[in-house]
Order: structure tokens, then C-alpha cells, then sequence
């Protein structure tokens, strides 16, 4: 809206004096970080969630895209995990989160979990077609490859009708 990009604005040009209307500003640095992610820069990216975070740490949105951005990197798994888990906790049917921890699972070679993390994010939003992609990813990584060819095919299935 365009009171978020007022606000955004703000926030990057120093005019809001830190403390002040955090949840305001903690989004501001979620969209920020929202911004930064579609530009393909995760370092802004990351910077930008950490700071929406360290604002207001109930913010799970940015815990959950930062623990996907974090957890291709060996060194940041457990900070990953923690951030994807606690989003989760907080939202357990949120299939954006679900998937965010799913990312993290396979990172951390825990394809079962990624696997049934998907298939809680289907059976929330089973339209979204990226949650089956995914699930067919997990699948081939766990060594299931029958069952990952019959999501690409029905997701092949799908193309044409």
C-alpha cells in the first residue's frame, strides 16, 4: 500500500527514529527484504528480514523467508532451523511457512520431514502448484523417484487442460 512505501521510505532515509512505531518499521524492513529477494540480492535481502526481526521478533513472515535464504549456507542450518520451526509453531497451517521449513529440512538432508512438511502445505492450499513441485524435489532426493515421476506427470497433466 501506499502507506507501507511511505513508511518504507522512511525507514531508509533515517526519519523514523529507531523505537518508535516498531511494527510499522519491522514490515517496512519485511518488504524491503520482499524487494531485495525479487532482485535477486539476498545479502540486502537477509540484512533486511534480520533488521525486520530484530524489531519484532513475532514477525514470523520474515523468520520464514529468512530461514529459506539462510539455510544454503552449512554454516546458518541451525539458525535456519530455528527460524522455519518457530514460524511454524506459530502458524502451523501456513503453507508459505511449511514450505520454508520443508527448504530447510532438505538442506539439512531430512527429506521425510521435507516431505511430509509439503504434503501439510498441499493439503492446506492444494492448488498451488510450486508445494507439488517441491514435494516431487523431495521425493527423488529421499531415493522415492516413482512417486516424484507421478507428481510431474500429473503436474504435466495439468499443463494441458
Amino acid at each position: 500500500t501506499m502507506h507501507s512505501l511511505a513508511i518504507h521510505g522512511l525507514v531508509f532515509r533515517g526519519q523514523v527514529k529507531a523505537g518508535t512505531r516498531k511494527p510499522v518499521v519491522a514490515e517496512a524492513w519485511f518488504l524491503r527484504g520482499r524487494i531485495a529477494e525479487r532482485q535477486d540480492d539476498t545479502t540486502l535481502a537477509r540484512k533486511a528480514y534480520q533488521s525486520a526481526l530484530e524489531l519484532n521478533p513475532d514477525l514470523h513472515r520474515a523468520a520464514s523467508n529468512l530461514a529459506r535464504l539462510l539455510c544454503s549456507e552449512p554454516q546458518n542450518l541451525a539458525e535456519a532451523m530455528r527460524l522455519a520451526q518457530a514460524a511454524v509453531t506459530q502458524a502451523p497451517e501456513n503453507p508459505f511457512f511449511l514450505n520454508s521449513l520443508a527448504h530447510v529440512q532438505i538442506a539439512h538432508q531430512d527429506h521425510e520431514g521435507a516431505i511430509k512438511s509439503l504434503q501439510s502445505a498441499i493439503r492446506v492450499q492444494p492448488e498451488n502448484r510450486q508445494w507439488r513441485e517441491n514435494l516431487a524435489t523431495a521425493l527423488a532426493a529421499a531415493g522415492r523417484e516413482d512417486e516424484a515421476e507421478q507428481i510431474r506427470s500429473s503436474l504435466k497433466s495439468d499443463e494441458t487442460l
